[in-house]
């Protein structure tokens, strides 16, 4: 009898430890599965998406309002990209591909453009809080003009998903936001001198809205030993998503 009990027991506790194991394995997935984002909806590619933000900092442009908007196509290696256009007038091309949102090409519109081979990772798919990603990447330079290639620098990536939280803004109050950190470095020869730098960068994309705000610090080594450094901050003022306007 105290045997049968004996083993009554043993089994009530292994009944117990393995619902706890499937509950907990249940818990985890629902709550990955929440945590689970779709880069569309946190970068809107549509044509005539317009992004006003305001910027400071110690960098070029402090003080002014920078407009970004989705203005044309270009096709590259057979992808049709959406350009990216900065208020001066520089484009970046870029795709939601399988991979999250990359960009391909780099235009000034006056010397010279960049090709990045492989692409670069502006938003990663399927990334977990926490989790660190590192991508290294050749960035070819060309004269615009002349299509002749002028310099090659070596890039290494590393972005970081840091967290989901809510963020103010000129613009409003955006909830649910994805918190990136980009930790940039790159070098190069250039007439034999070695040049390099490190660039950090936080950015917070809103759903339905996109880069809401960014934060970004460079120190740069032109040539060493004297270091170059600037840092910047850029946060939504205003903002037409699919003919929708969001803020002042």
């Amino acid at each position: 009898m105290d045997l049968r009990n004996g083993s009554i027991r043993k089994m009530r506790i292994f009944m117990i430890v393995l619902i706890s194991v499937i509950t907990f394995s249940i818990l985890v997935l629902v709550y990955n599965f929440c945590l689970a984002y779709k880069v569309e909806e946190y970068f809107p590619l549509e044509e005539g998406n317009i992004w006003n933000y305001r910027v400071s900092g110690s960098g070029e442009n402090t003080g002014d309002i920078d407009t970004v908007k989705i203005n044309g196509k270009e096709i590259i290696n057979s992808l049709e990209t959406m350009l990216l256009i900065e208020q001066r007038g520089e484009y970046l091309c870029i795709a939601l591909t399988p991979k999250g949102l990359e960009k391909f090409k780099f235009s000034d519109q006056v010397e010279e453009y960049s090709i990045y081979i492989p692409s670069r990772i502006i938003l990663p798919a399927d990334m977990d809080i926490g989790e660190t990603r590192e991508y290294k990447i050749n960035q070819i330079n060309y004269f615009l003009k002349s299509g002749e290639k002028w310099d090659e620098r070596s890039v290494v990536d590393k972005i970081t998903f840091k967290a989901i939280e809510d963020v103010e803004v000129p613009a409003g109050y955006f909830k649910d936001c994805l918190r990136f950190c980009y930790d940039i470095n790159w070098k190069q020869y250039k007439r034999n001198q070695l040049e390099y730098a490190n660039e950090i960068h936080t950015i917070w994309y809103a759903p339905g809205v996109g880069i809401v705000k960014h934060l970004f610090y460079k120190i740069e080594y032109d040539p060493p030993p004297k270091p170059f450094w600037m840092d910047r901050k850029r946060e939504l003022l205003s903002a037409f998503i699919k003919g929708k306007r969001i803020g002042k």
